[in-house]
């Protein structure tokens, strides 16, 4: 029996990892959501290696349109004959600022917001349908610990990160709109996954200014997150903790 996979983000860092470990898995179909599907690095996603019974649909989904994963379920529909999806990643992320709360530039919450936790929203509404024609449908956000409240304290108190705003406080309404959709959509499993620290152009940016690099904090490359990330969805379950480690740990709320 086939799976049907669709990830968001995936031109680069976590979610393109995540594609070329699912493409190499049998009978399995993978949808990878670009912003442009002409660009360049969409398109090198085609020549990626794949398992002979699998397939890839490189998609447009841009995050900052709320109506593009409508239009994107009606063109799978309709041009590609997908009318199941197993798992849908929300992996697109913006993480383009990092400040203490009284120094956080408002007018760059609206923009974390809206790709951090209205886009996987949008994205859960739209392919929410396609979901539910399959016989164990996953809808996975992806996670920070930055996001975890309970976990704020301590990280006050580490040398990085202090400064993580408005990326967390998304993380946070992510972690809340995924987990509500859980327990009110019984057909449903809906989970978060952390992907750990990873070496990306992100975390880069994030750690930037604080005198301390990626490797000193351990930080992971992104085929080992998404090897994790992978085995954390596999294992998600309706009866099963609600925010997962790539490592098999859990994250407190």
């Amino acid at each position: 029996m086939s799976t049907t996979y669709l990830i968001t983000g995936t031109t680069r860092g976590i979610g393109h990892a995540i594609v070329r470990a699912l493409l190499l898995r049998p009978s399995t179909t993978v949808i990878a959501g670009v912003r442009d599907s002409a660009h360049e690095a969409a398109q090198a996603l085609t020549t990626l290696p794949s398992h002979d019974s699998s397939r890839l649909i490189v998609l447009a989904l841009d995050a900052a349109d709320l109506g593009a994963p409508f239009q994107a379920v009606a063109k799978l529909q309709s041009e590609h004959g997908i009318e199941v999806l197993d798992v849908v990643i929300a992996n697109a992320a913006a993480g383009e600022s990092g400040n203490t709360i009284l120094q956080t530039d408002l007018k760059s919450v609206g923009h974390h917001v809206a790709i951090n936790t209205t886009a996987p929203l949008a994205l859960l509404q739209a392919t929410a349908p396609l979901l539910r024609t399959s016989a164990n449908p996953k809808f996975i956000g992806i996670g920070s610990e930055l996001g975890s409240v309970a976990k704020i304290e301590g990280m006050a108190a580490s040398p990085w990160p202090r400064t993580t705003s408005p990326y967390g406080l998304t993380k946070a309404a992510l972690n809340w709109v995924v987990r509500t959709a859980h327990f009110e959509e019984p057909w449903l499993t809906a989970v978060v996954v952390t992907p750990g620290l990873v070496k990306t152009d992100m975390a880069a940016f994030a750690v930037k200014d604080s005198g301390i690099g990626l490797d000193a904090l351990g930080a992971i490359t992104t085929e080992e997150s998404a090897e994790g990330v992978l085995k954390a969805v596999d294992r998600a379950s309706r009866d099963g903790p609600g925010f997962l480690k790539y490592d098999g740990g859990e994250v407190p709320w």
